[in-house]
């Protein structure tokens, strides 16, 4: 079964590196086929040198780079760039959560179509714990239950499903990986979790609610309901 592993990132030279060859390691001692995808979203720091070195010796690795777009449409290109892989494992360059449960997603994918590594504990704001209560309650009024982390950046998809989800989503979508948990959750497919932990060094700050981020939980909340009526 051949797997894309897909990374979208920003200003992550600190940590894409480690993730990456710890990706590929992990990759190598579970004996899978893999391509990685990385998506360099216009990054002003050393990031795409970072990328650029690794792939020099490991030849798996495709690299997408473009002016800073967001963190959405960056994961919508992986995502389509994925499609002719058997499965896609997406998560985000930060490096937030340990990779011990992929092995647990990768060896139950069999009987699922959707699994995904909910986060234990999350660094985020008291603002954006906020939208991401209001968005949690939103999908389980319209779309339905069966999953409590519906933006977890750590999952696994097959991607003859996701094809299909994909065909609804628009390319500039602030949060497509909700939209996508919606999609599963309203078509009832199979859908497994497993809780992810923390890298705890990565803990010490927490992420803020920005302008930017604000309004595109905004955009987010209304791609919610406007997505109800396209699927």
């Amino acid at each position: 079964m051949s797997l894309a592993v897909v990374i979208p990132v920003f200003n992550e030279a600190k940590t894409i590196g480690a993730l990456i060859n710890d990706l590929h390691g992990l990759m190598i001692s579970e004996n899978i086929p893999c391509h990685f995808i990385i998506i360099n979203d216009g990054s002003t720091d050393e990031s795409l040198s970072v990328v650029k070195s690794i792939a020099q010796s490991t030849l798996s690795i495709e690299i997408i780079s473009h002016k800073n777009i967001g963190h959405g449409p960056s994961l919508l290109k992986g995502y389509q760039c994925s499609l002719k892989y058997d499965w896609v494992f997406q998560i985000d360059s930060d490096y937030q959560y340990d990779l011990s449960a992929f092995h647990i997603l990768w060896h139950n994918r069999q009987l699922h179509h959707l699994l995904v590594a909910e986060r234990k504990q999350r660094n985020a704001s008291g603002g954006r714990d906020i939208v991401t209560f209001i968005s949690q309650h939103l999908i389980r009024l319209l779309y339905g239950k069966g999953l409590n982390d519906i933006n977890s950046p750590y999952r696994l998809i097959q991607t003859n499903k996701l094809e299909l989800a994909l065909q609804h989503i628009q390319p500039d979508s602030f949060a497509p990986n909700i939209l996508i948990a919606a999609w599963f959750l309203k078509n009832k497919l199979s859908i497994f979790t497993v809780l992810a932990e923390a890298n705890k060094s990565d803990f010490e700050k927490k992420s803020k609610m920005s302008w930017y981020i604000f309004k595109g939980c905004v955009k987010s909340v209304t791609e919610i309901f406007l997505f109800r009526f396209k699927i």
